[in-house]
């Protein structure tokens, strides 16, 4: 069986409010050569069974559970059994839009880049567009300030990741860390200069509840 192209990266815990739209836009993407590795991360609530239930009517979901490991540990999982080319992340309380990958490849191939990201449009508890820089240069200028990439936005090659994945050092910083360490190796950014991703802030995720360990 010929593997995906794509591999949608998806760790969920504890997200029985936001999940089943989420699934449901990982669905519907225009371009269709792709699976979702979807972690629950020993969850609590009901997200196992979600996913569950999604996997049944999607064939393209690998459904994965076990016991609570943190997210580091679980990306790195999702990526040691992604079968695609490409990976691509997304949370489980946001909403890509349709034609999502379809863009970020077309942009990839382009550019002949490794790693792509795209503006996101904010919903729940913040509104407006964060515009994301879009070329190689500016971005790594950015990322000796802060991270420059929305981290549920990104696709990247994945023989960038199999060999190293995230730090497991860089808690709650995992995503610019791993930016970083790409920007050092000689990695090639980019992005779409449009919204792709519908970024849901609310109280309970980790850029809210741990501020000061960010800082």
């Amino acid at each position: 069986m010929t593997p995906p192209l794509v591999s949608f990266l998806l760790p969920c815990f504890n997200s029985v409010a936001f999940l089943q739209p989420t699934l449901d836009a990982i669905s519907a993407q225009s371009f269709k050569d792709f699976e979702c590795i979807a972690i629950d991360d020993g969850s609590t609530d009901a997200t196992f069974t979600i996913l569950q239930a999604h996997a049944e009517k999607d064939r393209r979901f690998v459904v994965l559970s076990r016991e609570n490991r943190g997210l580091i540990a679980t990306l790195n999982e999702a990526i040691a059994v992604a079968q695609g080319e490409w990976l691509a992340r997304i949370d489980a309380d946001d909403i890509c839009t349709p034609d999502r990958l379809d863009k970020q490849l077309a942009r990839l191939i382009a550019t002949g880049a490794d790693v792509c990201g795209a503006w996101v449009r904010f919903i729940g508890d913040r509104t407006g567009v964060w515009q994301t820089q879009s070329n190689d240069a500016s971005i790594k200028a950015g990322l000796l300030f802060n991270s420059t990439l929305a981290h549920p936005t990104v696709m990247l090659r994945a023989s960038l990741l199999k060999d190293c994945g995230y730090d497991a050092a860089a808690i709650h910083a995992e995503d610019y860390a791993l930016w970083c360490q790409l920007a050092q190796r000689g990695a090639k950014f980019t992005g779409v200069a449009e919204v792709l991703l519908e970024y849901r802030c609310h109280s309970g995720q980790i850029t809210q509840s741990k501020k000061e360990q960010l800082r």
